[in-house]
């Protein structure tokens, strides 16, 4: 019984119809790939991630999610140029560019899907193209003479 049990939560079934709207950050309060670490063999990283994180079964015709899917597979995320607060997670806030997929961890096709979901969010203005600047106030780092 319980190697029936083991081999059913081995193999995920992925079906693409079905998303999970994500809009904000997690439960915790997290970034979604934030703490999110991906298995590899040996004890270096590889350079590139995964191509994708489930393959199809000719013989049935449907999807099987790998062992240890990136984030946005995992949860089954739709990812959508509307959906900003999803997309922010994956600008860097200090010089608005797109996180790479080694430090998310998400696979190449999710992230070509991110890339592009982000370009379309800011040719239609609703991600900001620039950094928001800080005004820096002199007088907060050095002590100067009172006025």
């Amino acid at each position: 019984m319980l190697s029936l049990l083991r081999s059913s939560f081995r193999r995920l079934v992925f079906v693409p119809g079905v998303f999970r709207q994500l809009s904000d950050k997690s439960a915790d309060g997290k970034l979604i790939w934030e703490g999110y670490t991906r298995n590899y063999k040996g004890h270096l990283p590889p350079r590139r991630t995964r191509l994708r994180c489930y393959r199809k079964l000719y013989q049935t015709g449907t999807y099987v999610v790998s062992g240890n899917p990136c984030p946005i597979c995992k949860d089954k995320i739709k990812i959508d140029h509307q959906d900003t607060k999803l997309l922010m997670q994956f600008v860097s806030p200090h010089s608005g560019e797109i996180l790479p997929a080694s430090l998310t961890g998400l696979c190449r096709l999710q992230q070509r899907r991110m890339e592009a979901a982000i370009e379309k969010a800011r040719d239609y203005g609703l991600i900001p193209m620039t950094v928001p600047r800080h005004k820096f106030d002199k007088y907060f780092y050095h002590k100067c003479p009172s006025r």
